[in-house]
């Protein structure tokens, strides 16, 4: 995975936000993950279109916290949907 990855939703996890938080259910799996606040953020950023620089880029601004930070941050947790076959990455 590198800036211009292109993360996009597995179309067979089902997305539901609870309070604060999101639940992801992957429906062929029947595995369920639930993910905090700046989680479900960059899950509501994941549109198949945004590449990993522009999410690390609206993390950003969202949260005002260092850039490699976030950077390493943002590329551990998209690492972690993809392994889990939650998101695809698309590299570009």
């Amino acid at each position: 995975m590198n800036l211009s990855t292109i993360p996009a939703h597995n179309e067979e996890v089902y997305y539901h936000k609870v309070e604060n938080e999101g639940l992801l259910i992957h429906g062929q799996k029947g595995k369920v993950r639930t993910m905090n606040f700046v989680g479900d953020f960059i899950w509501n950023l994941i549109d198949g279109q945004k590449s990993v620089a522009q999410i690390v880029e609206q993390v950003k601004s969202e949260f005002n916290v260092q850039v490699d930070t976030i950077k390493s941050d943002v590329f551990y947790y998209l690492q972690e949907l993809s392994d889990r076959s939650l998101i695809y990455l698309r590299e570009e």
